[in-house]
């Protein structure tokens, strides 16, 4: 039959050199290729998805801005660039008695905003950011890169610390967590949250034909074996049809995927700020929620306790 599989959930930030490792290892988890990363992979890796059109890996990092506050009107008018934009987190700060802002995005979010509105000169100065991180490709040089007087660059949104600001911590601040081997009924309830990033592994290009599965506990630990071998027996039906399919000619593999079941068990990088992570922890560790996602939060909850002093008490995280 398959292979049953048990949860593991890992802080990626802080693990990689720099950013561009970082978005590599979230991009080659789509296509289970992590084994092909190398010294020196991860800048041609990302410039090939990025031709390809496939931007969503470089929602998992950012920049934070601080933008005086004589650019209010760009500020209107970044915002209003992009249609139902969400991505963009915008502060109100004191710096001196002066009134300023913070301003935080994923780098898609950015190259968005600089494309629909490339003359504002916040979203100039962050072009100009980008194309330090190598990623501004795709976009067409309108001939401004310069940071204007008034716009400073603080740093990635994964690194930033802004003299113990608690509260800005919390809204700029990004988390990025792998989470391997749960199923798809658990990783379906996660991405229904926003706005957070996403990659996963993908059924289209990775072979399944080894099935690994979750099994739920009511099932694993019954009394009686009639639900265990009920369960088992529904795997190895389903695994058996999908190497037949795999075999049959004029099949695609991305069209026998279609007899999988939900118990398969994926992969998801998943990236959020510290305020949406304490929103979802708070609200899938409860007992109303599904075990399966009720025990990776608790395990995202234990990390970025870990890291993060600040990070706020959870009363049902720790239960």
């Amino acid at each position: 039959m398959g292979n049953k599989v048990t949860m593991s959930v890992e802080l990626l930030d802080g693990k990689f050199d720099n950013v561009f490792t970082k978005l590599e290892a979230c991009g080659r988890i789509c296509y289970n290729s992590e084994s092909k990363m190398e010294e020196g992979t991860a800048i041609p890796y990302i410039e090939k998805l990025l031709k390809a059109g496939h931007e969503s890996v470089i929602e998992h990092d950012g920049m934070v801005f601080y933008v005086a506050d004589q650019y209010r009107d760009s500020i209107v008018d970044l915002i209003t660039s992009v249609s139902g934009s969400t991505h963009l987190k915008i502060s109100e700060h004191k710096w001196k008695m002066s009134k300023s802002y913070i301003i935080s995005g994923n780098f898609r979010a950015w190259r968005d905003h600089y494309r629909a509105s490339f003359k504002n000169p916040i979203a100039a100065t962050s072009k100009a950011f980008m194309s330090t991180h190598l990623l501004a490709l795709a976009i067409k040089d309108f001939g401004i890169s310069k940071a204007a007087q008034g716009i400073s660059y603080m740093g990635l949104t994964s690194q930033f610390r802004p003299n113990s600001n608690i509260d800005l911590e919390m809204k700029h601040l990004t988390a990025t967590f792998r989470i391997d081997n749960v199923s798809r009924v658990m990783t379906h309830q996660l991405v229904r949250h926003r706005p957070c990033a996403f990659s996963q592994r993908s059924q289209r290009w990775c072979n399944e034909s080894d099935l690994k599965y979750v099994m739920p506990p009511t099932i694993s630990e019954h009394e009686i074996d009639v639900p265990h071998n009920t369960f088992n027996s529904a795997i190895i039906e389903a695994k058996n049809r999908l190497n037949q399919l795999y075999e049959m000619p004029g099949v695609r593999k991305d069209d026998a995927r279609f007899v999988l079941p939900n118990a398969t068990a994926t992969n998801i990088v998943m990236t959020a700020t510290l305020n949406q992570w304490r929103h979802i922890i708070t609200l899938r560790t409860s007992d109303k929620a599904s075990w399966e996602i009720r025990d990776a939060m608790k395990l995202i909850y234990q990390q970025l306790k870990e890291r993060y002093d600040f990070f706020p008490e959870i009363e049902t995280a720790n239960a």
